[in-house]
């Protein structure tokens, strides 16, 4: 199979993170080639029904010889298989980025965007219980009549997701992005990440880029309707930005006044203590200092 242009830098993850923010950072960069469509989910096996040379062509028709060229799937990290794909197919010295997110607040952010989506009806605490029993036990995290997979606590155990790429990629292959940080000191973040990648760390950015919005709303009838028909239209492979799925979000929600929505002392708990061992060995692996994480301020606003 004869591919002219294939992605030698990805980023991983870790969903709910920042990846759309630093993915739209990156497509600014001369020397970063970024595909037409935000999340390829080339390596996940989707495309792979089709004809995979036609669809990187389509991708990145625009190429014109740039050293860097993105491909931005966080699904990639939790997805069995995507690491050995990776390697077999774009090469060994394919260059893994992972912005990884305080789990706890990772884990709510995304229960709470399930939530409004209809796609959840338990309590937060409810929810992680039944997920990490789940795990325990070997069963599926998530009922067989929901559409969505209940993955809110098993995306944020980073450490066993990265062994898997661990068994194909060499540990410099990786740059690890710590979230609160870039989203502290994006600048330097980014510098670093930059020089990761070999191509000029002192471009100038422009930081005031579209992000994933939080949405801070409680659902209504229209809410659930409209979610399964959004779900249904990207399954027939009609194709749907991650802006417009905000509008129809917002379309099906409807703002919530008055107090942040923040996540309970109970469950916080919980989730330190189910994370514990697994951030410690996070990073002791790729050396990194997470005492960021110590500090919690898990909540939603609509500020």
């Amino acid at each position: 199979m004869e591919v002219a242009v294939k992605p030698n830098c990805i980023i991983i993850g870790a969903a709910k993170s920042g990846t759309t923010y630093l993915f739209n950072l990156l497509s600014q960069h001369p020397d970063i080639c970024v595909p037409l469509k935000k999340e390829l989910t080339f390596f996940t096996g989707n495309c792979f029904f089709n004809d995979p040379a036609a669809f990187l062509a389509r991708q990145y028709a625009h190429y014109s010889g740039e050293k860097i060229i993105l491909d931005n799937t966080p699904e990639y990290l939790l997805k069995s298989g995507c690491a050995r794909s990776i390697r077999d197919f774009s090469g060994p010295d394919t260059k893994l980025v992972c912005i990884l997110r305080n789990p706890v607040d990772r884990a709510f952010s995304h229960y709470h965007m399930l939530r409004i989506g209809a796609l959840e009806d338990k309590p937060f605490l409810e929810a992680i219980t039944d997920e990490t029993e789940s795990i325990n036990k070997g069963r599926p995290t998530y009922r067989f009549f929901k559409r969505v997979p209940r993955d809110y606590v098993r995306r944020g155990l980073y450490i066993e997701s990265l062994e898997e790429f661990l068994k194909y990629f060499d540990k410099s292959n990786f740059h690890i992005i710590i979230f609160e940080e870039f989203i502290k000191s994006p600048f330097a973040a980014l510098k670093r990440l930059l020089e990761f990648l070999g191509i000029d760390a002192d471009y100038s950015f422009d930081f005031d880029v579209p992000r994933n919005e939080q949405i801070v709303a409680r659902t209504t009838p229209l809410t659930k309707p409209i979610n399964m028909a959004a779900h249904l239209f990207r399954k027939l492979g009609v194709n749907i930005s991650n802006e417009s799925l905000v509008r129809i979000r917002k379309l099906a929600a409807r703002p919530s006044r008055g107090a942040r929505i923040v996540i309970d002392d109970e469950s916080k708990a919980y989730l330190r203590e189910y994370y514990n061992q697994s951030i410690r060995r996070l990073a002791e692996e790729f050396s990194l200092d997470l005492s960021i994480w110590e500090n919690l301020n898990t909540s939603i606003s609509d500020k």
